[in-house]
This record gives structure tokens, C-alpha cells and sequence, in this order.
């Protein structure tokens, strides 16, 4: 594998195209090839809750696959119309840290996973200029709803969501 190797990018709307590891349905995936192996090296999907989960493989990290990933994701989400993205990341996972904070990522809140406290953020793609204000004020709520138990949180959730798309339709 040199280091100047050509690889390709395949974008998927609305369709599994191979094992995600997400258990939700898929809005969008976007895949990266690399066509002298025959095989996927990494991979973003993004699930019905509009939550991003992203995967390039050891071999092929540092060299811009994820924040090629990334873009290609976040504009063709745009282009469907798809006004917030989500995603939790672990806080000692710095590069990944460092990439979504550079594409503007903002911090929402913290909860804990597996024993550690992960970040989670989100970016809004619509035009509404206050909508990126009430995206920050979020840090405020969410330690009060990561203190509700989850038959309230998800469907209180769900209905929030789709009051803000509904409201930016």
C-alpha cells in the first residue's frame, strides 16, 4: 500500500449497502474504496435520528479519508434537506475530536458510555440564522434529559426532533 493511492467514494441514499453496526435504518452511507484492494476502508452513515457513526480502517487513517468522509456526507445531506446531524464521540478519541470541531461540529453536551464520558455534538445545515444559537443552548438540556430514564428520553426526543423539522420545513 503506498501512499499515493487513488481511492473512491460511493454515495447511498436511503439503502443499506453492507454491515454498518448501526441497528437503526439509514438515511444516507457513504463509502470509501480502495480499488487495488477490491474492498471498503471506511465508511459514514448516517441513521434516522440524523446520529453519524464513521468508521476508516487503522491502515488508511491520516490521510484525510474521514474529513473526506465527512464533507461528502454533510453535503449530500444538505442537498436532501436535512437541517441537523448528530454524532457522540469518546473524549479521548483526539483526531476524531479534532476533525469534527473543524468542520464545526458544536458541543451539545456529555454523557457517559461504557464506563467513559463521551461528547456529543451536532451542526446545523439550514439557513435559519438563530438556529445555530438554540443548537448551543443545548449543553443546558442535555444533563437534564441524560437524567431521564429512557422510556420518557427517546420519545420525548423523537417528538422534539420532529417539531424542529417540522417548524424549519
Amino acid at each position: 500500500m503506498s501512499s499515493h493511492i487513488r481511492l473512491a467514494y460511493e454515495v447511498y441514499v436511503g439503502k443499506h449497502v453492507e454491515t454498518t453496526g448501526v441497528d437503526r435504518p439509514v438515511i444516507l452511507q457513504v463509502r470509501c474504496i480502495d480499488p487495488a484492494e477490491a474492498r471498503t476502508v471506511g465508511y459514514i452513515v448516517l441513521d434516522e435520528m440524523c446520529f453519524i457513526s464513521i468508521y476508516v480502517s487503522p491502515g488508511y487513517r491520516r490521510r484525510g479519508i474521514g474529513t473526506q468522509l465527512l464533507r461528502l456526507l454533510l453535503n449530500e445531506a444538505k442537498r436532501l434537506g436535512i437541517n441537523f446531524i448528530f454524532l457522540m464521540v469518546f473524549l479521548d478519541n483526539l483526531p476524531a475530536l479534532k476533525l469534527y470541531r473543524k468542520l464545526n461540529f458544536r458541543f451539545l453536551g456529555f454523557i457517559r458510555r461504557k464506563g467513559k464520558t463521551a461528547a456529543v455534538m451536532g451542526i446545523y445545515l439550514g439557513r435559519h440564522k438563530l438556529m445555530p444559537v438554540l443548537l448551543s443552548l443545548a449543553s443546558i438540556f442535555m444533563p437534564i434529559l441524560d437524567m431521564l430514564p429512557k422510556r420518557i428520553k427517546f420519545p420525548l426526543l423523537r417528538r422534539l426532533f420532529f417539531v424542529v423539522k417540522s417548524t424549519l420545513s
